[in-house]
Formats: structure tokens, sequence, C-alpha cells
């Protein structure tokens, strides 16, 4: 027989992928019927939309439910038509159909689809049918008083209907069942109940370990069903019984027939008689029923009393497992309580034998871990309590402690670990200094350190290539919270002052001194170099991710002196944190409509994904790949995806520089390699590198002395150019696949992308797969890709980063008519966006006859100046120019920031002799403007795009730079882009 430790480890094991399976149904439409008085009230007092948004951010689903309201019977019919609904919400008035017969006509045609009505007055009998009692084509009915709460509660409630058979059966989810007939009681009882379920849970993830252990408890919180008759009760009951925390009964609950009938006293005599210690919590109006209840070992209350939601919580907390855990002494005088589960893993060792007996002779322990979604833990504890004698304190104790061990352990290996300066293995895996937010991006790493193993599909699928997330080290974010506060730092995040003044007060605080003693175990342990990166809260979120705003620093970390290169990683990670209140990510989150007081900042620190290349360290490739490509061209689809990469470190992609883009699926069609001037034209030149001399980081605020570009023609590995370079042969003005001598070398990628030298599309396509599923939308992945030294193994790729791209579904139809493109003075079949705007009536452009190439930075500059007075106007413009905005080679476009474009609404990209640029899709700025819902029109050669010079002479002028020309119209132009066909247009209103 096994022992029973092993036995709990086994089930842990077994039960950590069933949790990914939990709350497979969601509520993603929600359809609203009402008269506009209702929908005004339930959207501006009640803030429906907004309390949906904030629930769902706050559990990290990608989709909150999105509400679409009509405004009578037929409206509702039509959309109901024309879109699949998961639930319609139907007030008790409507125009042209009462809301009973609607509901049986939905029923008629969507009989699974749930149907919940709110009424301000209790339902009148005369619509119930007499021969069962009941109201068909309406699944529930609420009263409407106001509760913010109550919309929730029945989103929830839905939800919890269609998962808790599969949820139940999968992972033993726990069950409260709720029994009541009064739609009034129902209302006021239901959004309590889900209160204290939902913090409860919130206080479980408070010491979740990370972003898996997060969502496992998300997914476990207790259900509520609700029956309001005894047969619905009864058939419950039986259904979910080995699940059932407990239950709250009416001694007023009709019968499916006979409404009036009082059953509540029958459905408790049934409950006793199968499972006698079951909590129940009964209702009633009368003092005969209390009485009759009481007999039967229930908490009787007046359900008529005024602090009935009080008592409500009261007894969840005493019952059911809600709240702290309270040790008790033998006159029930309160001597401990434990509000976390490390807490009360601490308390059991110290408590009196005498409480520490009372303890484990009760369920209430057993309760409260089945409360917080232990139940594997509750189980084992409720079997080990049962199959042996606990007699003896020591004995009991013992169990206890090596019980709740092994669960610590079993979460803590899965992925991450905390950091332990005196572990000689150290920095190897996954692991965290402190315990508040790991921040996004960190979030993401965990997620593909979770679906990436030695026994995952993923790497199952490519034997002959190492896929893996690097080591990696988190700062989380309470470690910048004791920062800023211990060096009084917080008022900058409203500051006016620079970045580089911003900077200087940060590098002259002192971090923890905790924190400084296990950066210098670091040191100690990582003879490699360094990654320091930011992973802020709002970085890489599934509502508005933004990427590259904040700093990342790269540590060549090959001083001798151990003391240098501690100063550099500390300084390093001192400039992260002062990132987080730098001038551009204050300008994108006024942008995103963020507040920068709600950012905080996490710090990962990541082993170089790379190798020696003579002085220089540096990845063989880097790239990114998106799940979603906004410009497929030939048989390419949008879901496709696309992938740009190139030699070096990922600097050059990430930055809009020139790389090569193609699609994971079509990876021998590339549109910007068609014939030999292509190729040499776009083809990349320059790649990044770090220094490893004994020059030191010398890390700055925008810049990395240790950082360096260099010529293509200066890589001397041959493994490596074998792979990435083909051959130019002048003389005869073709391009060979091969590296060959007497000619030039061309980054091509062809040995892997003609030749299969290396499967990385078939990789990248099944990371974004994996990415996707998880979680539920488009994604951005960041890679590297090490080639070790022949013979020392595999080659190596390595996931940096997943983030959520922004939602191009859901979209509102936008129509653009033939005549409209006619008259239209700017054209684009390459737009982003969707929507109309009628308020612009300032634009800049750069005078194409005054553009010089060579001075694309100065032009940042003058955009940035006028910038900053539009928006001290309070007015947003258009933004018109050449090449690719925001990338940081000159040569390709104007190097603007974010800060330097704030006000834009719209930006437009034109072509130019000076440059060949596409849209660099894997670029930050490209991310952050298509996550921001930034309207974007790329104007194309050799395509039906178009824009009319002539338009823009005949207007009148507000201002003149060297570069500039700055228009304010009398009326407003008019933007359209319909984000289905990717159409946009801009003409004269």
């Amino acid at each position: 027989m096994r022992e029973p430790i092993e036995r709990l480890m086994d089930a842990y094991e077994r039960n950590v992928n069933n949790y990914h399976l939990l709350m497979s149904r969601r509520i993603k439409d929600v359809l609203l019927i009402s008269n506009l008085y209702d929908a005004c009230i339930i959207n501006e007092d009640c803030r429906l939309a907004e309390r949906i948004v904030r629930e769902y951010r706050g559990l990290n689903l990608s989709r909150p439910p999105r509400v679409t309201w009509a405004a009578s019977a037929d409206e509702a019919m039509r959309l109901l038509d024309q879109q699949d609904f998961d639930m319609v919400i139907t007030m008790y008035r409507l125009a042209g159909m009462d809301a009973f017969g609607l509901g049986r006509k939905i029923k008629s045609r969507w009989p699974n689809l749930p149907v919940l009505m709110l009424t301000h007055n209790p339902v009148p009998p005369l619509y119930c049918v007499p021969e069962i009692g009941r109201i068909p084509g309406i699944d529930h009915i609420f009263s409407w008083s106001g509760d913010a709460d109550l919309s929730m509660s029945m989103i929830k409630c839905v939800e919890d209907l269609q998962n808790v058979k599969l949820d139940t059966e999968r992972a033993g989810i726990r069950v409260i069942l709720l029994a009541e007939s009064s739609q009034e009681q129902l209302s006021a009882l239901l959004p309590v109940l889900y209160r204290e379920i939902m913090t409860q849970n919130e206080a479980a993830l408070e010491e979740g370990l990370d972003e898996e252990d997060r969502l496992i408890i998300r997914q476990t919180r207790p259900k509520v069903i609700i029956a309001d008759h005894f047969e619905a009760a009864e058939r419950l009951f039986r259904q979910y019984k080995p699940y059932l925390m407990g239950v709250i009964g009416s001694s007023t609950l009709g019968r499916e027939c006979r409404p009036e009938a009082r059953m509540g006293l029958e459905l408790l005599k049934m409950v006793r008689a199968e499972s006698p210690d079951l909590p129940f919590l009964f209702l009633t109006e009368n003092g005969d029923d209390g009485k009759a209840a009481e007999a039967c070992h229930a908490v009787a209350v007046n359900a008529t009393e005024a602090h009935l939601q009080l008592t409500l919580v009261d007894y969840g907390r005493q019952f059911f497992g809600f709240g702290d855990f309270v040790f008790k002494d033998r006159n029930q005088k309160e001597i401990g309580r434990a509000r976390s589960f490390n807490q009360l893993r601490d308390m059991l060792r110290d408590i009196p034998d005498d409480a520490l007996m009372d303890v484990v002779k009760t369920p209430a322990l057993c309760r409260w871990l089945y409360a917080r979604g232990e139940i594997v833990l509750a189980d084992h504890l409720q079997h080990r309590l049962c199959e042996e004698t606990m007699d003896r304190p020591d004995r009991v104790r013992r169990m206890l402690e090596e019980t709740l061990q092994v669960r610590q352990i079993t979460r803590q290996t899965r992925i991450v670990t905390d950091f332990d300066r005196n572990d000689p293995t150290a920095l190897t895996g996954f692991m965290k200094i402190g315990h508040g937010s790991m921040g996004g991006k960190a979030r993401g790493l965990v997620f593909l350190a979770s679906q990436i193993n030695p026994e995952s599909d993923l790497v199952k699928r490519f034997p002959d290539v190492r896929i893996y997330v690097p080591d990696t080290l988190v700062l989380t974010t309470d470690v910048f919270e004791a920062f800023v506060e211990a060096n009084q730092l917080d008022v900058y995040s409203r500051t006016t002052m620079t970045d580089r003044e911003i900077a200087e007060q940060f590098l002259a605080g002192q971090l923890p001194e905790a924190v400084h003693a296990d950066l210098k175990a670091v040191i100690e342990k990582t003879p490699y170099p360094l990654a320091v990166r930011s992973s802020s809260l709002l970085e890489d979120s599934q509502s508005r991710p933004y990427a590259g705003i904040y700093k990342t620093y790269m540590l060549p970390n090959n001083q001798p002196d151990p003391e240098t290169r501690l100063d550099e990683l500390v300084r390093a990670v001192k400039l992260v944190l002062a990132s987080t209140f730098f001038e551009e990510p204050r300008a994108f989150a006024a942008r995103a409509l963020q507040k920068p007081d709600e950012e905080k900042m996490a710090v990962i620190i990541q082993r170089l994904v790379g190798r020696p290349y003579g002085d220089l360290f540096f990845p063989a490739i880097s790239g990114v790949a998106q799940s979603y490509n906004y410009y497929p061209m030939g048989p390419m689809k949008p879901e496709d995806g696309i992938a740009n990469i190139a030699v070096g470190l990922g600097k050059s992609v990430v930055d809009g520089e020139r790389s090569l883009r193609f699609c994971p699926l079509y990876p021998q069609q590339l549109p910007q390699f068609s014939i030999v001037e292509d190729i040499l034209e776009n083809a990349q030149r320059e790649f990044y590198g770090l220094k490893t001399d004994s020059g030191g980081a010398n890390t700055g605020v925008h810049e990395e002395s240790a950082l360096v570009k260099c010529d293509i023609i200066d890589i001397e590995d041959p493994g490596l150019m074998r792979l990435v370079a083909s051959t130019y042969l002048p003389d005869e003005h073709r391009i060979k696949d091969t590296v060959a001598a007497g000619g030039h070398p061309v980054v091509t990628f062809a040995s892997i992308l003609k030749y299969g030298a290396l499967p990385l599309p078939e990789i990248l396509a099944a990371v974004m797969d994996v990415g996707q599923k998880g979680m539920d939308c488009a994604v951005d992945v960041e890679f590297s890709i090490n080639l070790p030294p022949e013979g020392d193994g595999p080659p190596e790729l390595a996931i940096l980063q997943i983030r959520p791209m922004a939602s191009r579904g859901d979209m509102a139809p936008v129509d653009i008519l033939p005549e409209e493109a006619k008259r239209c003075f700017c054209y684009s079949e390459n737009a982003l966006g969707n929507g109309v705007l009628r308020d612009l009536t300032d634009i800049i452009y750069v005078k194409p006859a005054d553009f010089d190439a060579s001075k694309t930075g100065d032009i940042a500059r003058e955009i940035s100046r006028l910038n900053a007075a539009l928006a001290k106007e309070g007015r947003k413009y258009i933004l018109i120019g050449p090449g690719r905005w925001g990338s940081a080679d000159s040569w390709l476009g104007i190097p603007v920031r974010w800060a330097d474009i704030s006000g834009a609404a719209v930006i437009v990209e034109t072509t130019h002799a000076s440059f060949t640029a596409d849209p660099s899709q894997g670029s930050h700025f490209f991310h952050n403007m298509t996550s921001l819902g930034m309207t974007y029109l790329n104007i194309t050669n050799g395509t039906g795009d178009f824009i009319k010079p002539s338009w823009f002479s005949s207007r009148p002028v507000m201002g003149v730079t060297r570069f500039l020309s700055h228009i304010r119209l009398n009326r407003p132009v008019v933007v359209k882009v319909d984000g289905r066909r990717s159409i946009g247009i801009i003409r004269n209103s």
C-alpha cells in the first residue's frame, strides 16, 4: 500500500491539468432588452459594462462579456438572428411585446439560451401557466432595485450552472445550493453570496505563487446553483450531494405546479435524512417553522429581519469556511486567527494541544480549505482523519505539518520558486524575490514555462531543437513599492522632471537590504551576460498591452571584480524602476486612459540568450512572431500569422529596423525579396551585439555603452553565416543560396526558409498556437535562437516574451461608399482601426518638397514641439509623413517616440523615393499603435492607395516649420476605416 503522502502528491499531479479545463463555458455576449430609460439607468447608475470589464480584468480573462442593447422585442429578435448570444437579460416592460411573450418566442427558436428577467415589481400570477405554476420562456426572475452587483451575479450564476456538471466531475469543485422562490429574496441574497465567495477568492490569490497558481485559484472557487421550486432543489441536491458545501433554503419554497406550497421544511428534512452534517441555513417568516428547522439541526433566521444580509455573511464565515480560520480554546475564546494558508500552517505548529484536537474533530478546517479551492488537500485530510486514529496531539500535528508541506512543495515545483541566496544552484529555472505581483511580462513567461516542458507536445514534436524559457529571476512589485516608499520617490508619478532627473533620483536611492544581498548572490552565481527587463502591472496585460515603453538593459557581467558587476546590476534594476515614471510611459498611459499611480513595476533578471562571437555576444537570430497578420498577401490569411527575424539581438526587429518578414505557413513567399534588387535593398545590413571586453556596462538612461551595431560582413563564424546568409555575385547579378567566395554576403535566411535547415516556421506556428489557445486571443511572441558551437548540443530556441495582441474581432460595420472613395483625398487599402472620426480639424504633414532623409531626427523634434503645443489646447490631429513611423533606423522612417505624437488621432504613412520600408508588424511602435486602437493608414505604391498633394496646398496654413506644415480647417474632415476590409479614407465633411 502506498504511503498517504505519496498518494497526495500523485493527486496534485493528476489534478493540475484538470484545472485548465474548468469554466470552459463563458458568457461572452449578453443581449440586454429594455426601454431607453432602463438602459440608461443600468449603464450610467450601475455602470454595468464598466463593472463587467473591471471584474474580468481582475480575473485575467481576455474577453469580458460584451453587452448589446435592444430597445424592443422586434429589434432583439433581429439581433438574435444576426449573431450568437450566450445570455439574454430582459426588463419587465418592453415595447412591442411583453417580456414573457418574448421569452417564449426566444425559447421556441433557441431552447438552450438562458433568458433572465429583471423587474421593478413582483411578477403578477396571471403570467403563470396554471398547470405547471411557472412562467414559460423565462429561466429566472430577479427584482431590480439598483444593486450594481446583481447584474454581475446573474452572469456568474448562469456561468456556474453551465459549468457545474463538468467542473464537479473533473476537479470536485464545491457547490452552494440556494433554494428560494421569492424573486425579491433571491435578488438580495445572490449578490451577497457572490461577494463573499469572491472576497474569499481574492484573499487566496494574494498568496498565489505564480500566475498559473492564481489561475487555478480563480477556477476553483465554489459555485452557486439556484432552485426556485422544490423539485429543482431536490434534483440539484441529489445530483451534487458529494460536492455541496451547504444549502440555503426558504420556508416558502413552492412546488413546480403549486407555487403557494410551503416546501422548505420538506427540503430540510430530505437533506437531513441523507446528509446529517451538511450546513443548512433556513429562512423563515414565522417562529414555528424556525423551531422545526432548529429541531432538524439547521440554523433558522427570520427572512424579514433588517440585517438578513449580514446574517448570511456571518453564517458563511462560520459554516461555509469563508473568511479567516479562527482557533478557539475549550471556552470558545479566540486564541488565533489565520487569514492565509501560510498563516494557518505556521499557527498549527504552536497552538495548544486541546485546541488542535478540537480542530480535527470538526469539519471546519476542511470546509475552510474547500472554500479556498484547496480541494485535493481537503479531500486528503478528510480521508486521513477518517482512516487513522488521531488520538495523540503529536501525531495529529505531524500529520498536518507534512500534509501542508507537501502542498507547498508540489505547487512550488511546478514553475516558480522563491529565490534562496544560500542555494548553490541559483540562478536556475524560474524564481522570484518578494511576494507581490510578478507583472505582465513575467506572467506571460510563467504561462509559457508551464506549457514548455520535456513532456509537452510542443517539445516532443521538435526533438532536434531545444525549446525553453531562459533562467529567470523576478523582483516582484513589492520591491518597487518598498524602494519608492523608503526613498520617498512616489511624487514622480506626477512630475514634469526630465527622464534624466528622475533617473538620478532613483540611482541615488537604496534598495532594501535583503534585496541587495540577494542580488549579490545572483552575481556570485552567474558568470554570463544578463538582461534586466521591465515587467509592470499594465505591461502585456490582457486589456491593453504595453510594449517597449519601459527600459531593458543588457549587461556583459564579465568584470573581474564582483562588486563592480553588482553595482552594474543594481544600477540597471534602479533604472528599470525609474522608467515607470519616464515621459514615454506617462504619454502612453494618458493616451490609454490609465492613471500613472495605478502602475507598479516588477523587474526581470534573465540569462541573455546567445554566445560569444569574438568580442561580441549575441544570439544567431532574434525575432517576433504574431498570430494575426494585419497585411496578408497572396494565399496568406490574417490568422496564418507573421514573423519578423533578424541576425543578432532583437533590437533590430522591435525598433522597426531592417528585418525579414515571412508567414510561418508560407515561408518561401517573401514579397520584399521577389527580385534581386528588392533583396539587396531590403536585406538586413547591420546587427546588434553586446561587447564583452572589460569596459563594463556603464548603463545610461536611454543608452547602453555595451550595446553596439556592427556590419553583417563583420561576422566571421562560418556556421552562423551558412545558416543566415546567401551570396550576391555582382558579375552575374544573381544571389546564390549559399555562402560562396567572390561575392558579398546577403542576409536571406534561405537555408532555413527554403531548405529547412532549422524548423523555425513550424516551431513558431506551434508556439503561437499554444499561446493563442491559452490566452484566448491573438498573441505576440518574442524569441531568440542560439547556435552552440559545433558538437556542443542542438540549436536552441528561447521564448523571451508573450503578450496579447489587440483584437480586431467584433467590429461594428463601417460602410465606405464608392462615391466616398472617389471624392476622398486619402485612400488606403492597408488601414488599421475601425470606426468614423468627425472632429479633427488639425493636420500636421511632412512637406514632400522639403523632406530630407538625413534629417529625420530633426523632423521628429519638430513634430514633438507641435504635438506639445496642440496638447496644451486639447486638440487631436492627423499626422502624415513618409516611411515607417517610430523606426529607430532614421533611414527607414521618422524616429518619433510615443511622447512625440501623444496627441495624434490618425497616423498616415506615405511613400517616398528615399524609403522602401514596409510596415513593421513586429515593432513595439506598431504593437502599441494597434493596442491603443489608433487609426492608421499606409499608402503603398503599386496599389489602389493614393494621397492628393493638391488638396493640402489649397488649405489654410496655421504654421510652418523647416520640414512641417500645420493645417487648421474651418470644418472637420471625416476619417472612416472599415476594419474588416482594412480600407480607410479621409475626406471633406
